[in-house]
């Protein structure tokens, strides 16, 4: 059974039973921290989750829970729908995602796309808003479409997908930007239609002509969604370093010990 801890604001692990008890009796946790394994609706404290004894009531080396329950394991911190959003993906519901963003899914000129959107999805991946809108030609541009083409914007947890479904035939054109690539996703209103804009850096995708109220939507989610991931970004490589820094130390007191050894072994030698 794989467990899981919130420490500090993060959930750590999985751990097995075996370590949190050890982690327990040696003081680095404490009964009342709380924890979750698969099978649990909600955090629970240790001592009620691996059947340890309760802590004693007002003890000023126990935390108490707070109040508020963390996301459960699968929920990035900060993205609290992430499940309700995978839910949906897997069962095809693209109007249920947009109804979770508080607006209406935008088919018009996409039904095509739509019925095909799943297929262009990788394993596992996320779908957290869509909406469709114009961009302008491209070489990969279907041959019988002229200027600006209805494109179907898909924002997941992986990146920004494109698809254009060409009229007359099955054909269907696809761009993908994944979100390392991205610096900043921008939205601005007007009256009736919006714009999105997509900066790389070196160049900017523009969708324009979307649903207006789609397009803050979808740039709040891509912004928030790369702060998650650039969050994580740093906490692996502050982990790695941390590694490195444990191995390093280790090497440093094996060496000691070394050294340490080979004085001994020469003391104990008869003086010639």
């Amino acid at each position: 059974m794989e467990l899981y801890l919130h420490q500090d604001g993060e959930q750590v692990g999985p751990y097995t039973e075996e370590q949190i008890i050890s982690m327990v009796s040696s003081g680095e946790l404490r009964r009342d921290d709380i924890i979750w394994h698969e099978g649990l609706s909600e955090w629970q404290p240790i001592h009620t989750a691996v059947g340890l004894p309760a802590p004693l009531a007002h003890s000023p080396k126990e935390k108490t829970m707070s109040n508020e329950s963390p996301p459960l394991p699968g929920k990035p911190n900060g993205f609290d729908s992430f499940n309700e959003y995978a839910s949906f993906t897997q069962r095809k519901d693209w109007n249920s995602i947009c109804e979770l963003n508080g607006v209406e899914l935008d088919s018009f000129g996409t039904k095509k796309e739509l019925n095909v959107l799943a297929d262009y999805l990788e394993e596992g991946e996320v779908v957290f808003a869509l909406t469709s809108g114009y961009m302008t030609q491209t070489g990969t541009s279907n041959i019988t479409d002229f200027g600006s083409n209805t494109w179907i914007v898909v924002l997941t947890n992986e990146r920004f997908l494109f698809l254009d479904h060409a009229m007359m035939t099955s054909s269907v054109d696809t761009q993908s930007v994944r979100h390392e690539s991205v610096q900043a996703v921008s939205a601005s209103q007007g009256l009736v239609f919006g714009k999105i804009q997509v900066d790389l850096g070196a160049r900017v995708i523009v969708i324009d002509n979307c649903k207006k109220e789609t397009v803050k939507v979808i740039a709040d989610l891509a912004n928030k969604w790369l702060r998650v991931l650039k969050k994580q970004t740093q906490q692996q490589a502050e982990a790695k370093s941390k590694e490195s820094l444990d191995l390093a130390q280790t090497q440093v007191n094996n060496q000691e010990q070394i050294i340490s050894l080979l004085k001994e072994i020469r003391d104990r030698l008869p003086i010639q």
